[in-house]
């Protein structure tokens, strides 16, 4: 079981920067998010990027709706991870993102279909976690695992809050003085012992092993949190390979 999450990550869901001039161009676009506040955010590669040379449509279409276009030409999906994960959105929460990316990992990236499917669901991720406003930490999982297929968890909620992560093969229901304890005891093990750092996210992404044995496999998950007020038991979560 241990193997199910020594998880392997594709390389579309790696967040890596580019060069210096990419990096400087990036900067400039943090700043701008950073000091305005827009409805409608565009991200993307050099398709979005080129809604820059249609001034008179953008004047007519877009700048009603309150938009900005933070699309760069060249990027694939781990190059926005990456902005996104160091400040794109300028801390802001836009009623709206249009995405289009991924051109780039199956072009000159040289990436294959799963990879670059992969890198866009972790954007769409990462966007939803963007806007999501912090509290007490509770676990995600996005997707249905299946053998050599992607799974991602992530912890997401109040910044720098240490947490013991743990998995079991089937759920239980115990009630305790921090909360419902819904793993089975039988098969618990620990998978992380970790914190949400300053982003108050955590997050485990990566590709199952391909054995057809893990068909029909259920997975459970829950963390137990250290607060300043107290400790306390996550939400659980549960899947079941297919």
């Amino acid at each position: 079981m241990i193997l199910l999450l020594a998880l392997l990550q594709e390389l579309g869901t790696r967040a890596v920067p580019r060069d210096s001039a990419w990096l400087k161009r990036h900067e400039a676009f943090v700043a701008e998010a950073k000091a305005g506040d827009a409805d409608l955010v565009l991200l993307g590669d050099s398709i979005t990027d080129a809604w820059r040379g249609q001034k008179a449509l953008w004047a007519e279409r877009f700048a009603p709706l309150n938009a900005a276009n933070y699309g760069m030409s060249g990027d694939c999906t781990q190059h926005l991870l990456w902005r996104l994960r160091d400040g794109a959105l300028g801390g802001r929460k836009p009623k709206a993102v249009m995405l289009l990316i991924g051109t780039n990992n199956l072009g000159w990236g040289k990436q294959s279909v799963d990879s670059t499917a992969a890198g866009v669901e972790a954007l769409v991720d990462d966007l939803e976690f963007q806007a999501f406003t912090s509290g007490r930490l509770e676990l995600w999982r996005y997707g249905t695992p299946t053998p050599a297929g992607t799974l991602r968890l992530h912890l997401q909620g109040d910044a720098n809050r240490s947490f013991v992560l743990f998995l079991s093969l089937g759920g239980g229901h115990l009630d305790t003085k921090l909360g419902l304890f819904e793993l089975d005891f039988a098969t618990l093990t620990t998978v992380a012992i970790a914190d949400t750092g300053a982003s108050g996210r955590f997050t485990l992404s990566g590709a199952l092993p391909n054995d057809p044995a893990l068909v029909g496999l259920e997975v459970d998950l829950q963390a137990l949190v250290f607060d300043p007020g107290g400790a306390y038991l996550s939400n659980a979560v549960d899947f079941e390979v297919e």
